[in-house]
């Protein structure tokens, strides 16, 4: 009971902030054009890495609210290298991690965080950028292979929707298809942080730090 009320313990301390993510990748995905993201991190090279990784500074999003934001950008186009350098950059940049870093450690730590972090999206992105990419997931529909939409519907223009048309659809898409294929990683990722804190209690960290 102990180890499930710890595991209990992170779901609940993350979930607002996920809730908040997935609500940010739905207006992503209902008001930016797919054509605006793939022109300003869609192609490859230190550019668009460059752009990612300083792009969600406005963002108070911690890492569990930055991965759905981040695989909505990456469906709507964004490249591997600059989805990696939003997805790194963004928890270490945000406005509130640098205001509580600068609080607690002062001005000079704060911006050696923030620029520690822009150098370590940015480099990373690069070596996303020069790995091999995987191949296309493709889904067999009424007897046809295409590639893996992942929820996205191409039925009607989202020209021809209404603004409220369009937020709806898209919270919609984050709340239940980019939810579904996540779930199983949060899942782990929430399971192995409470058994962590469980067996090893932060007093014992204290202790030997």
């Amino acid at each position: 009971m102990f180890y499930f009320n710890q595991i209990l313990s992170i779901s609940l301390t993350a979930a607002p902030w996920l809730i908040f993510g997935l609500f940010i990748a739905g207006l992503i995905k209902s008001l930016l054009p797919e054509k605006a993201i793939q022109r300003w991190m869609g192609k490859q090279g230190a550019a668009g890495i460059c752009r990612a990784a300083v792009i969600g500074a406005p963002l108070p999003l911690c890492s569990c609210g930055a991965i759905p934001t981040a695989m909505s950008l990456h469906r709507s186009g964004a490249g591997r290298g600059p989805t990696i350098a939003f997805l790194i950059g963004t928890p270490g940049i945000g406005v509130n991690s640098v205001i509580i870093t600068y609080v607690l450690l002062g001005p000079f730590m704060s911006l050696a965080r923030a620029f520690g972090a822009v150098v370590t999206a940015i480099s990373t992105g690069l070596l996303v950028e020069t790995s091999k990419a995987t191949s296309p997931i493709n889904i067999i529909e009424n007897g046809c292979e295409k590639p893996y939409s992942a929820g996205i519907d191409t039925s009607s223009s989202p020209e021809s929707l209404s603004l409220f048309s369009r937020v709806i659809k898209g919270i919609h898409y984050s709340f239940s298809d980019l939810l579904d294929d996540i779930s199983l990683w949060l899942l782990i990722g929430f399971v192995s942080s409470g058994l962590l804190i469980a067996f090893i209690p932060p007093q014992m960290l204290e202790t030997y730090g």
